[in-house]
C-alpha cells in the first residue's frame, strides 16, 4: 500500500471536476480510506503483523501471518454502513465545501436518498467534527461572552432572563488582537458555577480572559480578567467585542438561515460545526481530507 503517494495524490484542493475523477469509483475511495487508517503502513489488530493480502472479492485486508480479515470501515464512522462509499464520500465533500453547512433536504436531493439517511449522514459528520475538536483548548488571551440561541421567547421577557438556551462562548485571539479560534457551549444558566465548569472544558487555566464585565464572568477563579466597555470611539475594546459579536451573529444565521433553527437536543452539534469551520477558515482546500481523517478516528454509532 503506498500511503504516502495515495494521500499526497488525492489532498490536493479539490475543485468539484477534480473530486469527480479522483474519486470515480468505489476502489478509489477504499484505497483512501486504507491510507488514512494505516497512515503508517498496514498492521495487524490482532497481531501486529504489517503484511496483508488483498481479498478482492469482498474488499477486506488479511494478515499474512494470523489471518484475521480488516474491513477499511470496521471501527469508523462508516461501520456497517448500507451506503456505498462514494456516497459517503461526496456527503463529505458538499459538507466541507459549504461554509454555511448543508441541511439534511439539501442532501438528500443531491444524493438521492431518504431523509433520515441524510439526517444521520450529516449527524456524523457533525460528530466527527466534535471529535476532532474536543481536546484542542483555548489558551492565551480569551475573550469571552454569552449569548442565547433558540426560537421566539414567549412572553414579555429578554435578554438574559429567557427561556432561551444559553451558551459560553470563547473566542481565542492574537497578540495584535487578531481571533484565532472559537468555542461555544451550552449551560443551563449563566451562574458563576455553570459558566466556570463550561470554561474548564475550553479554556487553559491561568488565560488572560476579556470580557463585557458581567458578573458571572468577573468571578471566576482562575483567570486573570480585563473588562472591557464598549465605546464609539475606536478602541481596543471595542474591535475585540464586536469580533465575538460578529462570531455570535455569524452563528445564529447559520442556524437560522441554513437549518432554518435546530432543537434544543441537537443544538450544540451545529454550533460545533460552526466552531469547526471557523477553525478552519484559513485551510479550506484540506477541509475534506481533514474530515475523511476525523470519521476514520470518530467511534461508530447507528440512528438509535
Amino acid at each position: 500500500m503506498k500511503v504516502k503517494k495515495v494521500l499526497k495524490r488525492r489532498s490536493r484542493d479539490l475543485s468539484f471536476l477534480r473530486f469527480q475523477e479522483v474519486f470515480a469509483t468505489e476502489k478509489d475511495c477504499r484505497d483512501y480510506l486504507a491510507a488514512m487508517k494505516w497512515s503508517n503502513g498496514f498492521h495487524c489488530e490482532k497481531c501486529g503483523h504489517d503484511k496483508y493480502y488483498l481479498v478482492k472479492k469482498y474488499h477486506l485486508y488479511q494478515c499474512a501471518q494470523c489471518k484475521k480479515q480488516h474491513s477499511v470501515t470496521a471501527g469508523t464512522l462508516l461501520h456497517k454502513t448500507h451506503l456505498g462509499l462514494k456516497q459517503w464520500f461526496w456527503a463529505i465533500y458538499l459538507v466541507s465545501r459549504d461554509k454555511r453547512g448543508f441541511s439534511a433536504v439539501a442532501l438528500k436531493n443531491a444524493l438521492q436518498v431518504s431523509y433520515p439517511t441524510a439526517w444521520l449522514l450529516l449527524h456524523k459528520i457533525r460528530t466527527a467534527m466534535e471529535t476532532k475538536d474536543r481536546d484542542y483548548i483555548l489558551d492565551g488571551i480569551i475573550v469571552v461572552d454569552d449569548a442565547f440561541f433558540g426560537g421566539k421567547t414567549i412572553g414579555k421577557k429578554r435578554g438574559r432572563g429567557t427561556e432561551k438556551q444559553n451558551y459560553v462562548i470563547a473566542l481565542s485571539i492574537t497578540q495584535d488582537h487578531r481571533p484565532r479560534f472559537v468555542k461555544m457551549k451550552s449551560v443551563e444558566s449563566m451562574e458563576t458555577e455553570n459558566v466556570e465548569k463550561a470554561l474548564e472544558e475550553m479554556v487553559q487555566g491561568g488565560s488572560k480572559l476579556i470580557s463585557d464585565g458581567h458578573k458571572s464572568l468577573i468571578n471566576l477563579k482562575g483567570y486573570s480578567h480585563e473588562v472591557m466597555i464598549m465605546s464609539r470611539e475606536k478602541s481596543v475594546s471595542k474591535t475585540l467585542l464586536k469580533d465575538i459579536h460578529i462570531v455570535i451573529s455569524n452563528a445564529k444565521a447559520s442556524l437560522l438561515g441554513t437549518y432554518h433553527g435546530v432543537s434544543k437536543k441537537h443544538r450544540q452539534k451545529y454550533l460545533n460545526e460552526y466552531c469547526y469551520r471557523f477553525n478552519r477558515r484559513f485551510c479550506e482546500p484540506q477541509i475534506f481530507g481533514k474530515l475523511v481523517r476525523a470519521c476514520v478516528i470518530a467511534k461508530p454509532f447507528s440512528f438509535a
